[in-house]
């Protein structure tokens, strides 16, 4: 190539050839004025057409890799794609419950900006349908703060407690409780719940929904208070005084036959004791065992 060709071999080099080429014209007597321009000219020719080869083509230049360009979505923040009413719905909410979040961008040293929310909540569609997801992010914004995978392994893990678990059972788990995906998916597998007492708790827990965030904890104090106040006196009675159960069955029992003592039956047939088989209970159990030990019954032959 002509680079190649310049790499080795200087103008001068280029030069002496065309020269020589001159002379040798003339020593064959061509003394024409004509065709000794002529060969001039060619001579010059062929220095001119190296000289410039060399100065297009050059030595080999080293190879410049471009920067990664940016797409125009990223670079320019005002061409991204409007975020949707229902995710703007969603943030208002998950705004109010975090307001230090939106103030600072991060919950407890991880990212909370606007951003990551509606990306995890994007995922949230993606796995739990639009209507679904929005239901769920409304009544628990506190889901948003996980991360899309640790959801979609919880819901995996539900999925698979059960071979008659449907999808339709599960969405409806989460739908009524969505704070089921914040617990990890090893804790499924650990403690293995059944989707019946998933769908219980799930249930109760929407029906508390109205009381508010306190609404469990005061239904279970609510529940103790008044199994002390009204249900304990209608049981077992208070300060000594009989229950109130027992004035209705009472008079019924009173109508009744006396049920006999089956010990004081089986003592006058017997003249035993119950509590006398009872004492020789434990002494049979621990001579089975002997017995097993040092006199193990032979298989039975069977003929055939």
């Amino acid at each position: 190539s002509s680079a190649f060709f310049c790499s080795h071999h200087d103008s001068a080099g280029i030069r002496f050839p065309a020269a020589r080429m001159a002379n040798r014209f003339r020593k064959n007597g061509m003394r024409s004025s004509s065709r000794g321009a002529t060969a001039l000219l060619i001579g010059a020719g062929v220095l001119m057409w190296t000289q410039s080869s060399c100065f297009i083509a050059g030595a080999p230049r080293e190879t410049r890799v471009s920067a990664p360009q940016r797409s125009r979505l990223s670079a320019w923040p005002w061409e991204a794609a409007a975020p949707s009413a229902e995710f703007e719905q969603v943030y208002a909410k998950w705004g109010t419950s975090y307001p230090t979040a939106v103030a600072t961008g991060e919950y407890f040293g991880g990212s909370a900006d606007k951003i990551t929310i509606e990306q995890r909540f994007q995922g949230l569609v993606k796995l739990l349908g639009a209507e679904i997801a929005l239901e769920a992010a409304l009544k628990e914004p506190i889901i948003l703060l996980f991360d899309t995978l640790a959801m979609q392994g919880s819901f995996d893990a539900i999925m698979a407690i059960g071979a008659d678990a449907q999808r339709d059972v599960v969405l409806e788990i989460v739908r009524k409780n969505p704070k089921v995906l914040t617990v990890a998916k090893w804790e499924f597998e650990r403690t293995k719940p059944s989707i019946e007492g998933l769908k219980s708790s799930a249930s109760a827990i929407d029906f508390l929904r109205p009381l508010g965030e306190w609404g469990l904890f005061a239904a279970i104090f609510g529940g103790f208070t008044a199994f002390l106040i009204v249900i304990r006196p209608v049981i077992y009675g208070t300060n000594g005084a009989p229950s109130l159960l027992s004035y209705v069955i009472n008079p019924i029992m009173s109508v009744l036959p006396p049920v006999p003592n089956l010990n004081e039956a089986f003592q006058g047939l017997t003249g035993l004791n119950l509590s006398v088989l009872i004492a020789l209970f434990p002494v049979y159990v621990v001579s089975k065992a002997i017995k097993e030990k040092f006199l193990p019954e032979k298989p039975s032959e069977v003929s055939f």
